[in-house]
């Protein structure tokens, strides 16, 4: 507690602070009036003060003085501090306390309420953080409660002074969060502040009781028991603000120190006790900003000012404060993804959340749910490790106390998929590092979310070029494309949600042309092995015509054959594909083109004339690929010069009817 002499005063009176003499007077004995209770209006008389809970703030030694120049309307500005949990000593339970009431101590001339009076009339109010050293309300936390009183106890005689002490009871509507040492931490900016003003004295001075005699130096709060019976106020200064009514000087003012001979002056505080729970156990934080705020609300923190974190966090009592976003700035390693989760009650406040790039330029994921909580994900596909800022903020229309409370956790996980190897052909990530393949079977080759794979492939004249790849759906939904060149045209593509994808390119020219096949992964988190199959026919032997309807693996049954037409050689095989996997399938031909519903039903029939079964029945593979042999040597029908039309028909038991129909393929056979 700093002690300062008359002449001491003096001296510093023309200092930065330029403290100037305030008004004050002699008291009377102040009295316990009673208990006001804020929820309810009503005041209830009493001969002692009721029981409270903890004082975690006393600044209570009677110093026989009260303000004298409260009465014009004025604001006085008083700070003392509440401890943290990380203050030094005393050291505090919590790091914000649930205030549940205060006691005040007044003098005043007016008429009591009792006598038909209108009472004595007193305005205080609390701000969470406070600046030292006289500051004004601008230059400190905006106030986070006010509370306005009237009908206390007064005068029993109008102009008469009377002096009471009352506590105002703020249990059942009226609690409010006081932070420990300014914002829940000790760092050397830890006051919180008071303020106090008085209305209507018409029957000459009126204020505040001045306590804080420096000779007491017991703070006796629940913190430091056992001391002198009355409370010095814990960081109290000898100096206050007083904020004018226009005719009122504003500035920073003093009673003109402590005369430790004289005991007068008084000491420059004002009378106060707060009371709160102290069990150790956090109250909500809002409307107060939490202990990262970097600059107060209006200005806003923005993505130069953020809380700098390390590897997973869980970050409780924060606070959102409307105008003041909070950020935070973490690193996610190469292969990682970083998934930020904020918990709040909707109730409270529509809290928002978004995940940007290192300086805010580039927005990564956002949260903008009208239900409780929000969450923010990024996976590192850069291969270098890279800063990421997460911002909540509050969302005003959604807000009525314009801040909210929440959580913050913080997870970061390696991703399988990005940290497995890559195959032997990487990095062939784009189109311009595409690995050049001919005809044949590429196993082990691997996909991987925002990886895709390039492959480039020289078709000769007069050749079709089948791309096919091989895979499982479960593991990764991939698809196929095929361009012309790098920032060409799209020639063809295969885009199902089933097994296995295929594309095709005729080149139809007398020169060779490249195409370029894009293997493309569309789904999150995902990874999958793959085989690409190259097929390079010359020509086939016949041709694919009518449509079929979709199967259960989202596309049509195409058909195609391979080896030749010539009855000679009797190498043709019609494949059908895709088909459902393992399931049952025939191929059937006739001498006509038609196209006509199949038994009536919803399939098409693309074959007509007499039909013949090639026997016997197959399996689709694993793949949905069904292969048949034609024995042109056996089966009736076929001629030189004859064409003969083929269709396949298959189990689908997915779809309605469970049996569907492929395309149609023709051949006309030679010698």
């Amino acid at each position: 507690m700093k002690t300062i002499s008359l002449a001491a005063a003096l001296l510093v009176s023309g200092s930065a602070f330029a403290q100037q003499s305030a008004e004050f007077e002699a008291s009377c004995e102040p009295q316990f009036a009673g208990t006001y209770h804020y929820a309810s209006r009503t005041f209830i008389p009493g001969d002692a003060p009721p029981g409270v809970s903890d004082v975690i703030f006393n600044q209570s030694a009677l110093s026989g003085f009260f303000a004298g120049g409260m009465n014009g309307g004025n604001t006085y500005i008083d700070e003392g501090r509440v401890p943290s949990p990380s203050s030094a000593a005393p050291v505090g339970t919590n790091r914000s306390y649930t205030v549940d009431g205060f006691f005040i101590g007044y003098c005043t001339r007016v008429l009591d309420v009792s006598l038909a009076g209108p009472g004595a009339h007193v305005q205080v109010g609390f701000l969470d953080r406070f600046g030292a050293n006289c500051d004004n309300l601008a230059a400190s936390a905006p106030q986070t409660v006010i509370f306005d009183i009237s009908g206390l106890p007064a005068s029993a005689a109008a102009g008469t002074l009377a002096c009471w002490t009352v506590f105002i009871d703020l249990t059942g509507g009226g609690e409010f969060c006081l932070s420990g040492d300014g914002e829940g931490d000790s760092d050397g900016n830890d006051l919180f502040g008071y303020t106090m003003k008085m209305f209507g004295e018409a029957f000459g001075t009126a204020g505040f009781l001045i306590a804080g005699h420096p000779a007491v130096i017991a703070d006796d709060t629940v913190f430091t028991t056992g001391g002198a019976g009355a409370g010095s106020g814990l960081d109290a200064q000898d100096l206050f603000f007083r904020e004018g009514d226009g005719t009122s000087t504003t500035g920073c003012f003093f009673y003109g120190g402590y005369d430790p001979v004289d005991n007068n002056p008084p000491f420059s505080s004002h009378y106060m006790i707060v009371t709160g729970s102290a069990d150790g156990v956090d109250c909500a934080e809002c409307p107060n900003d939490d202990r990262y705020d970097t600059s107060p609300a209006p200005a806003g923190d923005d993505c130069t000012a953020t809380v700098d974190l390390a590897g997973d966090a869980s970050l409780a009592a924060l606070s959102a404060v409307d105008a003041d976003l909070d950020h935070y700035r973490i690193t996610v390693p190469v292969a990682n993804r970083i998934t930020a989760t904020s918990l709040f009650s909707h109730a409270q406040a529509d809290l928002d959340m978004q995940l940007w790039n290192a300086d805010c330029s580039i927005l990564l994921d956002g949260s903008f749910s009208v239900s409780d909580n929000e969450d923010v994900t990024y996976l590192n596909t850069t291969g270098a490790d890279v800063q990421v800022v997460i911002e909540m903020y509050v969302f005003p229309e959604g807000t009525a106390t314009g801040c909210g409370d929440y959580e913050l956790d913080i997870l970061l996980e390696e991703d399988a998929c990005l940290a497995a190897p890559d195959d032997g052909f990487a990095p062939n990530h784009d189109c311009a590092s595409a690995v050049a393949v001919g005809a044949g079977a590429y196993p082990d080759l691997f996909m991987v979310t925002s990886k895709d794979d390039w492959f480039e492939v020289s078709v000769p004249p007069f050749t079709t070029a089948f791309m096919q790849i091989l895979f499982t759906h479960a593991d990764a939904d991939i698809d196929l494309r095929l361009w012309d060149g790098c920032a060409g045209t799209q020639i063809d593509s295969s885009l199902s949600v089933s097994d296995n994808e295929q594309v095709t390119y005729d080149n139809a020219t007398g020169a060779a042309v490249s195409v370029f096949l894009e293997v493309d992964e569309l789904f999150v988190d995902a990874c999958a092995d793959y085989t690409l199959v190259v097929s390079l026919e010359t020509g086939q032997p016949g041709r694919e015509y009518c449509t079929a309807d979709p199967t259960s693996t989202g596309v049509p049954a195409s058909i195609y054959g391979l080896g030749s037409s010539s009855l000679s050689a009797n190498d043709l095989t019609i494949v059908v594909a895709p088909m459902p996997p393992s399931q049952f399938g025939i191929l059937f031909y006739g001498p006509n083109q038609v196209a006509l519903p199949f038994l009536g039903g919803p399939r098409t029939q693309c074959v007509g004339g007499g039909l013949n079964r090639i026997l016997p029945p197959g399996i689709s593979d694993g793949f949905g690929v069904l292969s048949t042999y034609v024995d042109t040597s056996s089966l009736p029908g076929f001629a030189q010069g004859v064409t003969s039309y083929f269709q396949g028909w298959f189990r689908d038991a997915l779809t309605t009817p469970n049996f569907n129909l492929s395309t149609g393929y023709c051949v006309t056979f030679t010698e």
